[in-house]
């Protein structure tokens, strides 16, 4: 008991003078959070504090599952710790979310942690914040996302987690200044959370701020030059500004310094760093063999990756090869739900590659309509961005380019410089509309 006393004071002083370091003014009640122990239990918080560790700077749904392990540990040593159960929801729906929706089962044992985390205190605002992720990550309901965060940030206004979250969820709503805004307080203050910084970076990027992309992720890797997650934003970020292939391909190198080639290519999670990656032979090298997903939409979204790489690489009996995988696991990987969005976009892709016009743009459509821009922000320039890429390998070249027109023109992932920089649009380049797209202002 007095060990347990002991940490949770010592806690309680380090989070005081940080506040005071911040100039932060605390109401009664956070002073009071800062000194409440959430469990009598010194082992439950040991596997609670396992677990944070575990989540923290990852999008990989592996390290999220394992988290979970030891939050439900935690759980067996203390039925009322309450942080846990909000902690295991939250990891329940980073797994739904980045393994696209594979069990929704999940969500029902997340909604399931947090009504027991609110039971057991109403007022916690971490559990609240875990009511945001299940309305955010479970529904794409925004509105009730954003009015628990709210309710959280009443109860903790500095806690610098409900402002990344609030970030998410105004890009989402197209909302990219605001977003911006919120995640760089986040940012401030926990300016060693790498999270933060990767959501702040990748915002920064997506509202077209390059300059302030850039200085973001060069902090991340000055913070920790072993994550890949900022090498990653800070390529893409290069690209995007400049076109300049020669400056980002130095950042990959030196990426491959410090963490390897392998766990650098097996980081790589979208489409939007293939290319420039696969001109560097080592790496080109290292992403033959990463091994295949077992899930359905992890795997679809697999095989659109090693289709993209093998286009890139002119391989067209990989191509070929890889878009029959697609056409086999997609239908299979659909759940009725908004992340079939995505399956659509791959399954659009995998008939591009077969030379099936009609059923590209079928399935491009099909993907619009299940997840619109309105409907979200960001996953839907993404994979309009992917549908376009299509359309450019079937010849639908006004399709492709009035989709380029639609992205320049509103926050995505998508630049002039990009465009004329990337051989993947190689076929359009003869085409005087897209000469006159990527050369205006």
């Amino acid at each position: 008991q007095d060990q347990v006393t002991g940490v949770f004071e010592i806690q309680g002083k380090v989070a005081e003078r940080v506040a005071e370091a911040l100039k932060l003014q605390l109401t009664e009640g956070q002073q009071k959070t800062l000194t409440s122990r959430p469990t009598n239990n010194l082992e439950a918080y040991d596997y609670y504090l396992r677990g944070k560790a575990l989540e923290a700077g990852t999008r990989n749904p592996t390290e999220f599952s394992r988290a979970i392990t030891q939050y439900q540990r935690a759980i067996a040593l203390d039925s009322g710790f309450a942080k846990a159960y909000a902690s295991l929801a939250r990891a329940q729906l980073n797994v739904y979310w980045f393994l696209s929706g594979a069990s929704p089962r999940r969500l029902e044992l997340a909604k399931a942690a947090i009504d027991r985390a609110l039971t057991l205190d109403p007022r916690l605002p971490a559990a609240q914040l875990a009511l945001s992720d299940y309305y955010y990550h479970g529904k794409l309901d925004y509105p009730r996302a954003l009015a628990a965060i709210e309710s959280a940030q009443r109860l903790a206004p500095n806690d610098p987690q409900g402002m990344d979250i609030k970030g998410r969820i105004e890009r989402r709503q197209n909302r990219w200044n605001e977003a911006v805004s919120d995640m760089r307080r986040a940012s401030e203050l926990d300016p060693r959370n790498t999270t933060f910084l990767d959501d702040l970076c990748e915002t920064q990027r997506w509202a077209r701020n390059y300059d302030d992309a850039q200085k973001t992720c060069g902090t991340l890797i000055a913070i920790e030059p072993e994550n890949w997650l900022g090498y990653r934003g800070l390529v893409r970020a290069v690209v995007l500004r400049s076109g300049d292939v020669k400056a980002a391909l130095a950042v990959l190198v030196e990426a491959q310094k410090q963490i390897g080639a392998e766990t650098l290519v097996a980081g790589w999670t979208g489409q939007e760093l293939i290319w420039p990656t696969v001109l560097n032979p080592d790496l080109a090298r290292s992403m033959a063999p990463v091994v295949e997903p077992t899930e359905g939409a992890q795997r679809t979204e697999y095989f659109a990756r090693k289709l993209e790489l093998a286009v890139y690489q002119r391989n067209a009996p990989a191509t070929r090869q890889f878009a029959d995988s697609i056409i086999l696991y997609g239908p299979r990987s659909l759940h009725g739900n908004f992340f079939d969005s995505d399956i659509h976009s791959d399954l659009a892709l995998a008939y591009a590659a077969k030379g099936d016009r009609a059923k590209t743009l079928e399935e491009g459509k099909q993907a619009m309509s299940i997840l619109p821009l309105q409907s979200d922000a960001l996953r839907g320039a993404d994979n309009m961005l992917l549908i376009a890429r299509a359309a450019v390998l079937v010849g639908a070249n006004d399709e492709a380019l009035a989709a380029f027109r639609q992205l320049l023109s509103m926050s995505s992932d998508v630049s002039q410089a990009s465009l004329r920089v990337d051989p993947w649009f190689e076929p359009l380049r003869r085409d005087p509309r897209f000469k006159q797209l990527v050369s205006g202002p």
